[in-house]
């Protein structure tokens, strides 16, 4: 009866602790970005939620960066999200950059001219 007992618990434990780790890690968007290419850590996105980023503001405008040639990395989109920055409208404003003008802009360039425009 006691055996019956004590391994009830443990499978309490491992399915509370498989909650958890769901919880912080998006298993989802961890493969969306591995299918595209785009090289983001496990361990990044928990990160990411333990800030109080949400990992899909980041990642979803990092694939398409990506996708579109861009050279762009989580670190400076983050940060940019951080200090209260629209991530998605500085990534389609690299690629209007880029297509419309021919013209090429870093991240870090384009983010100081979104902070100086606004």
């Amino acid at each position: 009866m006691e055996a019956i007992i004590g391994s009830g618990f443990i499978v309490v434990i491992v399915i509370v602790a498989i909650m958890l780790f769901l919880h912080f890690v998006p298993i989802g968007l961890w493969i969306s970005a591995l299918a595209s290419n785009v090289h983001v850590g496990i361990f990044t996105l928990v990160g990411m939620r333990m800030r109080r980023v949400p990992p899909q503001k980041i990642v979803l405008p990092l694939i398409k960066a990506n996708k579109a040639g861009l050279n762009v990395n989580v670190n400076q989109l983050e940060a940019h999200y951080l200090a209260g920055g629209n991530v998605d409208k500085v990534v389609d404003s690299l690629l209007l950059i880029e297509r419309k003008y021919h013209f090429h802009l870093n991240a870090v360039q384009l983010l100081t001219l979104q902070v100086v425009m606004y």
